[in-house]
């Protein structure tokens, strides 16, 4: 387990013994409040390493990456293995500027009991436990009508008058997928989304509607990855406070219009807007009884429906708090819909 800021590290020779040293350091390393870390392993010693990860990610570590050191020069050796997790991770394309790596974890997902008292929906029952078993980007704000317009020729925000740095708004779901599709291409990625046409009459669907964490590009993201980085490991009323006016425009607050991206302050994982601005439209499929199934891992949507989910409330709404689940057509459009895109972690 290497401390990617510092280079300190815990060796030990298996997972086990890992964690026995994971909890004698634990006070040292949660000191390090920024760090993060490379959890490396050499095969066959690989069973239990997803646990470990996610008690690490439990205790406020957040994994960087894990992967299989054996291919590195001496990189099961004790002496060698800490300089090669460091100095030669597994290379991969460095996602564009603007993401931040949400680690591999579980969560509570739908009416914890921060939301209780706001009355939740039965949408959001019963609440489940989420297991994610891979990291992913995701963007730190919602795509800016500026960063639209560059990369797709055209803006199709109502709200012109808000700029460059406003979200792009009154865009549908097809739309959003295409910019996906867009970007994945600028950056040699495999794109995500089958799309016909162009511009504001394109139509797109998920190249696998039952497995978008298996896409290497980028997407929107799932309903689960949306509302676990929205909690940022809390159980906060909002994204990133309990306080709607720290951290959300509403419709108290943003005189009927969206607000420059990243202007009031972001969530513990550092993600902006997660809360209002802009409703943010996700890849899944609207379904009533999503929660009914239990406990879930790497959960997507259901299986058939003319309906597309997106989250965090918007500029002209109220309802903005983290577990409040919205559905739409996926050609409608809104001075209230925009989309942030997020990467599954090579």
């Amino acid at each position: 387990l290497t401390d990617v800021g510092t280079s300190g590290a815990v060796f030990a020779e298996d997972v086990d013994a890992l964690s026995t040293a994971f909890d004698e350091v634990a006070e040292r390393i949660l000191n390090q409040a920024n760090s993060l870390f490379i959890l490396a392993y050499c095969s066959p010693k690989r069973a239990g390493v997803h646990d470990l990860a996610l008690k690490l990610n439990g205790a406020s570590v957040r994994i960087e990456n894990t992967f299989d050191a054996t291919g590195f020069e001496g990189g099961c050796e004790p002496e060698h293995f800490v300089s090669s997790a460091v100095e030669d991770p597994p290379t991969h394309p460095d996602p564009s500027d603007g993401f931040v790596l949400i680690p591999i974890g579980r969560f509570d997902m739908g009416c914890t009991p921060a939301q209780e008292p706001f009355g939740c929906s039965e949408t959001e029952l019963p609440v489940n436990l989420v297991t994610f078993t891979g990291a992913f980007y995701m963007g730190t704000t919602e795509v800016t009508q500026g960063e639209f317009g560059a990369l797709m020729g055209y803006n199709p925000s109502y709200v012109l008058s808000c700029g460059s740095d406003c979200p792009v708004d009154n865009l549908t779901w097809h739309e959003s997928a295409a910019y996906a599709n867009a970007l994945s291409v600028a950056e040699g990625l495999d794109a995500c989304y089958g799309c016909a046409g162009s511009g504001s009459t394109v139509t797109c669907l998920p190249l696998s509607e039952s497995d978008p964490y298996g896409c290497g590009g980028y997407r929107l993201p799932t309903e689960a990855e949306w509302e676990y980085a929205a909690r940022a490991g809390t159980d906060l009323v909002y994204s990133g406070s309990d306080l709607v006016y720290e951290v959300a425009w509403t419709s108290l607050t943003s005189d009927g219009t969206p607000h420059p991206v990243g202007s009031l302050a972001a969530n513990g994982w550092g993600l902006y807007d997660m809360s209002g601005n802009v409703s943010e439209w996700t890849g899944d499929l609207w379904g009533e009884e999503t929660y009914a199934g239990g406990d879930r891992v790497d959960p997507v949507g259901a299986v058939e429906s003319f309906y597309r989910m997106h989250r965090g409330g918007s500029h002209n709404s109220v309802y903005v708090r983290v577990a409040i689940r919205s559905f739409s057509i996926p050609a409608i459009r809104s001075s209230g819909l925009g989309f942030r895109l997020v990467r599954t972690s090579p």
